[in-house]
């Protein structure tokens, strides 16, 4: 029997443990075997912690893990909507984080790499970073963040709080790329290196109007999802 969450608790449970057995096991893939060539030593700074798509599939990880603590901890509940913090926490993150930077992640990679491949994985990374990887990093992403939002209810949270929350996020981000091609003297991304400074200022304000953009699709989809169930947070 489905929950007031969605799907049936024991499903919800597999569902999540699965995403976490294979995004788990692909983070300590990489970690452990892979070695990216590199131009310039120096671009060895930072390791894997430089993209945002690693930013972005720890942020999932994270996030599945906790949807399965509150999976086990409401397994027990007879069709009562879960007002814990847990549950909050977990409903406040896929809106405000999990969805718009998964979709972001999936398609400006994709995006980039069919105008230009080498301004996002150049052909010498071929043979070192294998296919499965790719794809688990930025595409599997997208099946799995819209499988959570038809299948497992969250709840919308504040948009002004969530919106909020996303732009922190992502001029963190902003800040750590500068940080590194001010400091350490290299762009994160072969693009970044070759557009000017106006370019880079117009790429960086762009990626904001798409998180917002991502944000709001987000919004729309949960609406379609769960047509009968449109009371949220910044409704009451």
């Amino acid at each position: 029997m489905a929950s007031p969450r969605g799907l049936a608790p024991v499903a919800a449970v597999f569902l999540h443990l699965a995403v976490i057995i294979g995004f788990g096991y692909t983070f300590w893939w990489q970690k452990k075997y892979l070695r990216l060539p590199v131009t310039d030593p120096r671009m060895k700074f930072a390791g894997i912690w430089k993209y945002l798509t690693q930013w972005n599939f720890v942020l999932q990880i994270v996030f599945f893990t906790l949807c399965l603590l509150r999976d086990l901890k409401t397994m027990g509940t007879k069709g009562l909507y879960d007002r814990s913090s847990l549950t909050a926490l977990t409903d406040q993150l896929y809106h405000a984080l999990v969805f718009p930077m998964g979709i972001n992640v999936f398609a400006s990679f994709w995006g980039i790499f069919l105008v230009d491949r080498e301004l996002i994985v150049p052909k010498r990374m071929e043979g070192h970073f294998p296919d499965w990887l790719n794809h688990t990093l930025h595409s599997v992403i997208l099946l799995t963040l819209l499988l959570e939002g038809m299948l497992v209810y969250h709840r919308l949270p504040p948009r002004r709080k969530s919106i909020s929350l996303l732009y922190t996020v992502y001029f963190t981000y902003v800040a750590w790329t500068l940080y590194i091609a001010l400091v350490q003297g290299f762009w994160v991304y072969p693009f970044q290196a070759v557009w000017t400074w106006p370019q880079r200022i117009a790429g960086v304000l762009a990626w904001a109007v798409g998180f917002f953009l991502f944000y709001m699709l987000g919004e729309v989809l949960h609406k379609i999802f769960w047509p009968h169930r449109r009371l949220s947070a910044h409704q009451q």
